[in-house]
């Protein structure tokens, strides 16, 4: 792997807030006002208003209003042409769009991308945050060349909630020859004064990002600068299928940079990504395991399928495979990713 000149453009950045609502948000409710708005005139005027007679007591008002409201007795096919004219006409739409273009927050503005060829790939817009505190960082990207003969293997890294156990963040940690590790954290994508709740993310709220970011970043924000237990498990993937799957996740990479989608957090998050690429490599499917939708346990999961590499029973290898105290130990040296698995590949 070799660096390439330090870049920070990405082909999509920052832009206006969200149409769905005030910047931070796209809305509590999926469908606009303007169209509840004229779906409810339709409903009130041809169900209500158009059966009240005119009277000799009828104002000049109202009588242009139900002369307006009297519709011909519509069946469902006319419901839906007016609901869908509504649609045409408003010009907000009626469920919510993903988008690139909002004020992000500066860690998460600039999207990764890749450019792929049959020796490797061209990495463009990596990210190496240095991390004081959740508001105080040094946001760096740079442009990394990476070889798939550089990839010599994957981790699997699980971050438990603190306050809720059975969720979790997930991340692969690619292995290069040099030292260095790639890590894909699959994340929601939080606008400027925005943040992240389980239930929000499951009410499509957020859009989804594809981080590809250098250890001392994505692990020493969780480990260290939020104190998050961070457990990081060696994986039985070969060389040629670590390769494969680098190759995998840099295509979704570039697809979601190409079209955006909304985060969800049962069916679009971080270890129902991951799932997915593995999948696609062993050519089975496991994505049906309940463990997989309660991220918490994802390393349990990995561990029955016998994708760790390990020989200990599950509550050893995991005990052993806490690095969070590494992590603090030896944030800003030289060497970091190899000296935090020093200690747990002799333990494991």
């Amino acid at each position: 792997m070799r660096l390439l000149p330090n870049s920070t453009v990405s082909p999509i950045r920052v832009g206006r807030p969200s149409r769905m609502g005030r910047p931070g948000r796209r809305g509590v409710t999926w469908i606009h006002g303007k169209a509840i708005a004229t779906i409810g005139l339709f409903l009130l005027t041809n169900f209500g208003c158009a059966k009240v007679p005119v009277t000799a007591e009828t104002t000049p008002s109202e009588k242009s209003w139900f002369d307006f409201a009297k519709f011909p007795d519509a069946g469902f096919e006319n419901v839906l042409a007016t609901v869908s004219n509504a649609m045409v006409l408003s010009d907000e739409p009626l469920l919510p769009v993903p988008s690139h273009d909002r004020y992000w927050r500066p860690e998460q503005s600039v999207l990764p991308y890749a450019q792929i060829d049959d020796q490797g790939a061209t990495i463009r817009n990596v990210r190496q945050c240095r991390w004081k505190s959740e508001k105080e960082k040094d946001v760096r990207h740079q442009d990394w060349r990476v070889e798939w003969r550089d990839c010599e293997g994957v981790d699997f890294v699980v971050v438990p909630f603190q306050n809720l156990p059975m969720l979790a963040h997930t991340m692969l940690s690619f292995r290069l020859s040099d030292g260095r590790a790639l890590v894909l954290s699959v994340e929601a994508r939080l606008e400027e004064g925005e943040t992240y709740t389980p239930m929000a993310g499951a009410a499509r709220q957020y859009e989804l990002i594809y981080i590809l970011g250098d250890e001392p970043d994505l692990f020493g924000l969780r480990a260290e600068v939020r104190k998050d237990d961070l457990f990081l498990y060696p994986s039985r993937a070969s060389e040629t299928q670590s390769q494969e799957l680098l190759k995998s996740v840099l295509e979704r990479v570039n697809a979601i940079a190409a079209q955006p989608e909304f985060y969800d957090s049962f069916t679009n998050n971080c270890t129902t990504n991951i799932v997915s690429h593995v999948q696609e490599l062993r050519g089975d499917s496991f994505a049906a395991d309940w463990r997989g939708k309660l991220p918490g346990h994802s390393d349990r999961m990995a561990y029955d399928m016998g994708l760790i590499d390990t020989e200990l029973v599950f509550e050893e290898a995991r005990r052993r495979a806490w690095t969070s105290g590494r992590i603090r130990q030896f944030l800003g040296q030289e060497d970091f990713s190899r000296k935090i698995r020093l200690a747990a590949a002799k333990s494991i």
